[in-house]
């Protein structure tokens, strides 16, 4: 069980992926130097950089103990972020994207809520960057109230306060979570598509406190060449699929009033991953069996979970019988006909 007795003082670890990242670690690392809180640790993870970047990240570490820099054969997101998981020592840890940067104050604030609450998970806004310039505020961290729970279930905290639980639902920054909360959780898969949400998902179930705090914490900087904005191909494709395959698998192991209402919806996004996927590659597509598999962990889920779908005739025969959807759309696309 996770220890709730508050502390004078918290450390944080900031794992901070880097691949080529030379353009603009360094307005990174400097948002991480400048924070008014200096109990902090930055575990920075050189993805087989090609670039100056492992460069740039020895120039910040010289002198300086917190930054703890390590360097491996490129491996994609979700291993650079599993290899910081295993070397981190603080009380919380959080994400930081490599072209993106922390409000210095961060952990200050943060600091003061842990001291005061010391609770699982906490949450921040965040404002985005295009150009160098703020151009809003992130839709998934809006809020501007504080919210706090204690001696609760995740599931419980997303109906109480289900604006505020967002964003705790996808993207694995603007918030942090205690080091012993996370445990052995780590990213699904291999790409990061989706990887990061589900990350948040499964931490956040194994907490009983929540904080967010309505304070500008993270500045997420918006790339064309970022991976959110990279087309999707075959072998991404199916990775995701898998890995939201593994999370409802998960989900299934939790009791079914632990299900959050966001993660019961979850399952049409699901479906629409799916039915993108299977129908772009129709008929090079590498075989049934995953087709199978993830339309009965649909049923399976939906059933557990007590949540009735409302879908197309269509798209029940996806979930009935995925390989005569398969076959329909087959002949439908011979016609030249859209599958409805």
């Amino acid at each position: 069980m996770v220890s709730s007795a508050k502390k004078q003082f918290c450390t944080f670890s900031v794992i901070m992926p880097c691949y080529n990242s030379e353009a603009y670690v360094r307005n990174a690392l400097e948002s991480i130097c400048n924070q008014t809180y200096g109990n902090w640790e930055l575990v920075a993870v050189n993805d087989g950089s090609t670039d100056a970047t492992l460069q740039i990240l020895q120039q910040y570490a010289q002198g300086d103990p917190r930054i703890k820099i390590f360097s491996k054969e490129n491996g994609g997101y979700v291993s650079a972020v599993n290899y910081g998981l295993e070397n981190i020592t603080g009380d919380y840890v959080l994400l930081l994207g490599s072209d993106d940067a922390l409000d210095t104050r961060l952990f200050e604030q943060l600091n003061q809520e842990a001291v005061s609450a010391y609770p699982d998970c906490m949450a921040f806004r965040t404002q985005i960057v295009q150009d160098g310039v703020i151009t809003g505020d992130d839709s998934l961290t809006a809020f501007q109230t504080a919210a706090r729970a204690a001696d609760t279930t995740f599931a419980q905290f997303s109906l109480d306060y289900p604006q505020h639980c967002e964003i705790f639902t996808g993207r694995d920054t603007s918030k942090c979570f205690k080091k012993a909360v996370v445990g052995d959780i780590r990213y699904l898969g291999k790409y990061g598509f989706d990887a990061d949400g589900i990350f948040s998902m499964m931490v956040s179930h194994q907490a009983s406190s929540f904080s967010v705090l309505p304070v500008i914490g993270y500045y997420w900087t918006h790339r064309s060449d970022s991976l959110s904005a990279r087309k999707s191909f075959l072998a991404r494709d199916l990775d995701r699929i898998e890995n939201w395959i593994s999370f409802f698998a998960y989900l299934l192991t939790l009791p079914k009033e632990q299900i959050t209402p966001a993660e019961k919806h979850y399952i049409y996004y699901f479906i629409q991953l799916m039915k993108d996927s299977w129908s772009k590659q129709i008929p090079y597509y590498q075989g049934g069996r995953s087709l199978r598999k993830a339309a009965k962990t649909i049923r399976k889920i939906s059933r557990y979970a007590d949540f009735k779908l409302s879908l197309s005739k269509t798209t029940a025969l996806l979930l009935a019988a995925p390989l005569c959807w398969k076959t329909l759309y087959l002949l439908l696309r011979k016609f030249h006909i859209d599958l409805p």
